[in-house]
């Protein structure tokens, strides 16, 4: 089996510099070069990797904390000999987000981070990892299909508010390489991905997203173009949607034999899907270990989570809005019914003040206070089932 692999780095029509790097099985963008090409066919009897990492933070800062993460991998992957592929990609992200963490806290003295997306390939088998929000797509017959996780506040607005919110707003990212240990878990994604001869992988920064929509993507990549060209008209396609950031690319291509492949035996992996942590069960106190000086706030930082009662405050707030209308209205006609009997009581008085006789008013009065302790009753209880029905919302 072999992959047909063809990669671009390049700086975008806005950026004053490139925060994006990548690491291309061995191969990583010269960083004098601010764009950057590489393309080739790859053996994959023995282990590969393809990874993009999308740097931020600042001119200096993004770009510094993506290049550790290609450092990393080529210092970690260029030891390793098969076996264990979720192993040596978390192991990439931990030891990354290390260093990146001393380096903010010892010389850059302010935040940085960067995405991690990367695929491995191994036996026979497709591994995927990753952090952030740089995707990972395979195309298979024309069909394009994302399978990495999205690390952003996006599931939080998913799980609130429904399908009910603006699918366009820039979400900030909740998993990322420059997490301190005492912010929140660093959470890479894993999974294990089946594949067939033919099909291709992108895995790009949101460089490319931003400017092309998905079926643009797919369409663009399932052509009958080899995957330089393909490639290529990609970058020229976002450049053309304005190029607003920083734009990476590694496309591949699986051909060849994989017969060969059959008769081994397939990896064993622990977990061959790990599911990424819900952030939200996060709450990650400030940095303690974080010089004084250093900003806490920054658009790539881990935003605070969402608790998950919280997920029905708009429902809440309904229910108590609720209660406040029952409780006004039923002091309205509470008032309305005293004001009503008093009248009535003042109009008896004067219809009998210069009669020699009047008739028992005891049998009215019971039937007044009757009335008035059944509305009473009656609120009382609307008040429960509206305090029931809140509780069991906020639960």
């Amino acid at each position: 089996m072999e992959i047909n692999v063809y990669s671009i780095c390049h700086l975008g029509k806005v950026r004053e510099k490139n925060q994006d790097n990548y690491y291309c099985n061995g191969v990583m963008p010269d960083t004098e070069n601010s764009n950057f090409r590489y393309g080739g066919s790859l053996e994959a009897s023995e282990p590969l990797l393809f990874g993009v990492f999308d740097g931020m933070g600042g001119h200096l800062h993004g770009e510094r904390a993506s290049l550790f993460a290609v450092q990393t991998c080529d210092a970690l992957f260029s030891k390793y000999r098969g076996g264990n592929p979720f192993g040596i990609m978390n192991e990439i992200c931990t030891t990354a987000n290390k260093m990146i963490c001393d380096e903010m806290e010892n010389v850059v003295k302010g935040r940085m981070g960067s995405t991690a997306s990367m695929v491995l390939f191994e036996q026979g088998g497709m591994y995927v990892c990753d952090l952030g929000d740089s995707p990972i797509f395979l195309i298979h017959g024309g069909d394009i299909r994302q399978i990495s996780y999205e690390h952003t506040e996006r599931h939080n607005y998913e799980q609130i508010f429904g399908d009910n919110y603006d699918k366009n707003k820039k979400f900030r990212l909740t998993q990322h390489l420059g997490i301190f240990p005492n912010e929140m878990v660093l959470s890479p994604y894993n999974k294990r991905e089946p594949f067939e001869v033919g099909d291709r992988f992108l895995i790009c920064s949101d460089g490319v997203t931003d400017m092309i929509s998905k079926q643009e993507i797919a369409a663009i990549i399932s052509s009958k173009k080899t995957v330089d060209k393909a490639a290529e008209l990609l970058l020229k396609t976002a450049l053309d949607n304005g190029g607003r950031d920083n734009i990476t690319i590694i496309l591949g291509e699986i051909s060849g034999d994989m017969s060969e492949f059959e008769d081994m035996d397939p990896i064993t992996v622990e977990n061959q899907v790990s599911e990424p942590v819900n952030e939200r069960n996060y709450a990650p106190p400030a940095p303690q270990n974080v010089p004084q000086n250093m900003p806490q706030s920054m658009p790539m930082s881990a935003p605070q989570p969402v608790p998950r009662k919280n997920a029905h405050t708009p429902l809440l707030i309904v229910a108590v809005v609720l209660v406040v209308i029952a409780m006004g209205i039923t002091g309205f006609v509470v008032l309305k019914l005293l004001s009503a009997s008093d009248s009535e009581d003042d109009a008896a008085a004067e219809t009998t003040i210069s009669a020699t006789t009047a008739a028992p008013t005891s049998g009215t009065d019971s039937q007044d206070e009757k009335k008035y302790n059944d509305l009473v009753d009656k609120a009382k209880d609307a008040f429960d089932k509206l305090g029931e029905f809140a509780d069991e919302i906020a639960e």
